[in-house]
């Protein structure tokens, strides 16, 4: 899929939730980093990446939120 093009999801850490384990760095490396031992997403709207919905999905106290971009549909985590 071109990256310019197509379906974009918008990544969200809340910080106040974050505990730093580290699991969304090491489940989607090119889109989260640990500053400060809290997650951080490098880019905030990427192309969908199942990496990236992994990592929200498995975050231990939900802190990682992808929405998609134009309309908000929540896409993780699932209820």
């Amino acid at each position: 899929m071109d990256e310019t093009t197509g379906p974009r999801w918008r990544v969200t850490v809340n910080a106040e939730r974050c505990s730093g384990t580290g699991m969304c760095a090491h489940a989607a490396p090119d889109t989260f980093d640990l500053v400060d031992h809290v997650s951080r997403p490098l880019r905030t709207v990427i192309a969908p990446d199942e990496q990236v919905l992994d990592a929200s999905e498995n975050c231990p106290l939900e802190a990682i939120t992808i929405t998609e971009e134009g309309t908000g549909r929540l896409l993780g985590p699932l209820p």
